[in-house]
């Protein structure tokens, strides 16, 4: 496994200092903060390898003003338009999976009874508790991401440990039964 990971991506350049418009990518939050390290991929045969990011700041929702000490101006800006910055993971902070759900789809969730239950497809935040959308076998089940029902996080495997009651996966398996599944 690869001590990197691919945490923005770099959309456009701001201003003619060189400073870049980039977003989070695969679910993160924005993680780049002043004095990381970063490598840009794939490499440019003009613009720079890497760089540390010298001042990050909100540029619209979603979005971030960087400024990396390698990039001094637009036409070097221009060069890595399109990149992703990689961060090694030894450098990046602890991400409270509970404070940012939209980071566990694709986990897998395996309950302490059950077994595998399916791969996190989405997050439900529109109630208020957050909810993991699982498909599996038994069809789509809702998880509350809450301490009761949620015992682990493996960031090593990506695995999501539960213990949730019974009568929530009886009442996946009959609406995936009725439906079909």
């Amino acid at each position: 496994m690869s001590d990197w990971a691919r945490v923005a991506r770099i959309t456009k350049t701001r201003n003619l200092e060189g400073s870049l418009v980039l977003r989070s990518v695969d679910g993160l939050p924005f993680l780049l903060s002043p004095q990381m390290k970063v490598r840009f991929v794939p490499p440019t045969l003009r613009g720079p390898f890497g760089g540390a990011v010298a001042s990050v700041r909100e540029f619209r929702e979603g979005s971030f003003e960087v400024a990396f000490d390698s990039v001094c101006d637009v036409r070097t800006a221009e060069t890595l338009v399109g990149s992703y910055c990689l961060v090694r993971k030894a450098d990046l902070p602890d991400i409270d999976r509970l404070e940012e759900p939209a980071t566990l789809v694709g986990w897998r969730v395996v309950d302490d009874e059950w077994g595998d239950l399916g791969t996190v497809a989405d997050v439900d935040e529109t109630s208020l508790q957050a909810r993991l959308v699982v498909r599996g076998v038994d069809g789509e089940v809702l998880i509350p991401l809450v301490d009761a029902f949620v015992a682990d996080f493996s960031e090593a495997d990506h695995t999501i440990s539960v213990h949730i009651p019974q009568g929530l996966l009886d009442l996946a398996r009959s609406n995936a039964h009725e439906a079909g599944e």
